[in-house]
């Protein structure tokens, strides 16, 4: 198995196990907050469980956008589906927002009643308590694993177990305070939870935006990829640095440049070697795309015109037919530079018999193409 396939699989372990231990917890307190809030007739306590109920649907959310996220590349997704993960954590800010709405509209509406509060039981308290360890302990678990498996969906859905942590806090508080003949301390305390909420709605909804949105690394990081790559040896320059995030994975792509002269299997080493440094110290990158540039066409449109090999090489074949030293010619090597295409007849040194024999080919050749369009430099060189 590959590092890459034994990453992946740990990590859907990973999350898969603290999603499930989330389901069974949350389906617990739910069950325990609505039985025990309508025994004890705590209103706050039976929303409380409504509330949990939205953790249910967040954890079932998870593990079905994890799974989907996990699958290898196809035709349709040939870069994965990571962004799966991504719409998730987009529909848990959603949720979460819902739930920081109704929280305050519950409490807006409790402050304007003048209807007789009703004090409930002190089982109620006993249950708000337990519900308070348990999902402090269930956010500390997964935010935990969220960081060792960098998963914004589950950083997202960590933040809805304090929410709801938060959320029995309050219950906890407006109990304590209609036991004590202040019952306006739950209404208020509730509305500053669900500000809490909202915040934290925004956070994890704008994160999953900006990402779907194509948003690139942070600076640092980038700064440091461009370090690692100016760092290669054979890297002239670089220009077109672009980054993207795909769930808990980057691509990143770049032109790099080289010397015009080396060859194509030289410069498709040095871009192996950008790609391996960059993967090497960059746990996260998926993938290193990288164009190798003869010369810097950030900004310029230089030689985006010039006729290819095919119709160069006809051109010059045909200026050259009436010339002698034409049939000596075995190879064209072309070199494109900004607006000009230089040119490099290869001939055997066994096809000339002397030195002067060698200039009279080289005089040959270079005016017969003296007039042809887009050339620069014309070269002949004798191998043996």
């Amino acid at each position: 198995m590959s590092a890459v396939a034994s990453d992946t699989h740990e990590r859907l372990r990973l999350t898969t196990q603290v999603t499930v231990i989330g389901v069974g917890s949350n389906l617990l307190l739910t069950v325990l907050k609505l039985l025990v809030g309508w025994i004890a007739q705590s209103q706050a306590l039976v929303a409380d469980g409504i509330h949990s109920l939205t953790d249910l649907v967040s954890d079932g959310l998870v593990l079905v956008a994890t799974r989907q996220a996990h699958k290898a590349p196809d035709s349709s997704h040939p870069y994965g589906h990571g962004r799966i993960e991504t719409a998730a954590s987009l529909v848990l800010g959603f949720l979460l927002l819902v739930t920081a709405l109704t929280i305050a509209a519950a409490a807006i509406g409790k402050l304007q009643s003048e209807s007789a509060y009703v004090v409930p039981g002190v089982a109620a308290l006993w249950v708000a308590g337990v519900s308070i360890l348990s999902n402090e302990g269930l956010y500390h678990y997964t935010a935990s694993v969220a960081r060792r498996t960098q998963s914004s969906l589950l950083r997202a859905n960590a933040w809805h177990h304090r929410t709801d942590s938060i959320s029995s806090v309050v219950v906890l508080v407006g109990l304590a305070g209609s036991m004590m003949g202040v019952p306006i301390l739950d209404p208020v305390a509730a509305l500053a939870v669900a500000m809490m909420i909202a915040k934290v709605a925004w956070d994890v909804g704008w994160e999953a935006v900006r990402e779907l949105t194509d948003t690139g690394l942070d600076r640092s990081r980038v700064k440091n990829i461009r370090s690692i790559i100016k760092g290669v040896s054979g890297v002239n320059g670089m220009h077109m640095l672009r980054s993207r995030k795909l769930g808990h994975r980057a691509l990143v792509d770049v032109h790099v440049i080289v010397d015009p002269q080396i060859s194509v299997s030289e410069g498709h080493r040095i871009a192996d070697r950008i790609r391996d440094q960059v993967l090497r110290q960059h746990e996260d990158i998926e993938d290193v795309l990288v164009h190798v540039d003869s010369e810097d066409d950030e900004s310029q449109a230089m030689g985006k015109f010039l006729p290819l090999r095919d119709q160069v090489e006809r051109v010059v074949r045909a200026a050259i037919a009436a010339v002698p030293a034409s049939e000596l010619v075995e190879d064209l090597i072309l070199h494109y530079e900004r607006d000009q295409i230089h040119l490099e007849f290869r001939i055997p040194l066994s096809a000339t018999d002397s030195r002067q024999q060698a200039e009279e080919v080289i005089s040959q050749l270079k005016q017969a193409v003296a007039d042809l369009p887009h050339l620069g430099r014309v070269e002949v060189s004798f191998y043996t």
